[in-house]
């Protein structure tokens, strides 16, 4: 027998599958980022956030309709959070979904730990409530946003600092558009970046705000990929990122184990080569 031969035995499916799960949970507790290729416009999007100053205000508008899961604390929103406290910037994040306040508050609170950041409520981010009106309200925020009158807990925003010198969405550095719809996108688009001349970057995906790209939008996160490209750039390991280097794990496996088998299948070949003279 052979010395390759002798070593491919070694590989039996029985040794192949437990190291296969050891790999899989070793990853699972000392998770390796592997090397990503990023699309520009998540270059992008990350350009746009790095131009600010600390201190300068992100307005973020989203219209979540459902409560977010326990694990959303792995998702992209506790990621971009945690990336605009490292930058010190303010964020005002308008809610046009019934679920965005609630959600807004536990994402910044429970999952993106604002109080490590030294994130104070009312000086350095706050929530409104509820706005209904989908376009309608989007464009009357845009001209005044003091339009809401109060914050999400009800205390009128003449009294939260965040607000001293923001009166017009323009008084802001940036804007943010996110949240499920396709036809939200645009909206925002239409009333603060269009309207308003503003900055904007969006947290959704590219196809729905296509054609305002590179003129009215300059950064984008496209969907899961986009996300996860983020969270490569940012070191944040989240879902996204972690989803596609299980992925990519998953199809080194593969290959490992196609070489495997065809090391096996030459060699018993060669070694019945030996044995008969016949070749097949």
């Amino acid at each position: 027998m052979s010395a390759l031969q002798k070593l491919v035995d070694q590989f039996t499916p029985k040794k192949l599958a437990v190291f296969y799960t050891i790999l899989t949970i070793a990853y699972m507790l000392f998770p390796v980022t592997m090397p990503m290729k990023v699309s520009s416009w998540t270059y992008d999007y990350v350009a746009q956030i790095d131009k600010l100053e600390p201190g300068d205000v992100v307005v973020w508008g989203h219209n979540m309709a459902t409560i977010a899961r326990a694990r959303a604390g792995l998702t992209k929103t506790t990621a971009i959070m945690q990336y605009l406290m490292e930058r010190q910037l303010k964020i005002i994040m308008i809610s046009f979904g019934p679920a965005s306040p609630s959600n807004f508050y536990k994402f910044m609170t429970d999952y993106a730990k604002s109080e490590d950041y030294g994130y104070v409520y009312g000086v350095d981010w706050v929530v409104t409530p509820f706005l209904a009106g989908e376009e309608s309200v989007i464009a009357m925020v845009g001209d005044d946003m003091w339009y809401p009158g109060t914050d999400m807990f009800g205390t009128p925003i003449s009294e939260i600092p965040i607000y001293e010198n923001i009166h017009v969405i323009s008084d802001a550095q940036l804007t943010m558009c996110d949240g499920g719809g396709f036809s939200w996108q645009p909206m925002y688009v239409r009333q603060w970046a269009i309207r308003h001349e503003m900055p904007m970057v969006n947290n959704y995906g590219f196809q729905q705000i296509a054609i305002y790209y590179g003129i009215y939008v300059q950064g984008v996160l496209d969907r899961t990929r986009g996300v996860a490209e983020f969270m490569y750039l940012t070191g944040f390991q989240g879902e996204s990122i972690l989803r596609f280097q299980f992925r990519n794990i998953g199809a080194a496996l593969v290959f490992i184990t196609v070489i495997l088998g065809n090391l096996a299948h030459y060699s018993k070949r060669k070694e019945e080569r030996e044995m008969t003279g016949v070749r097949a």
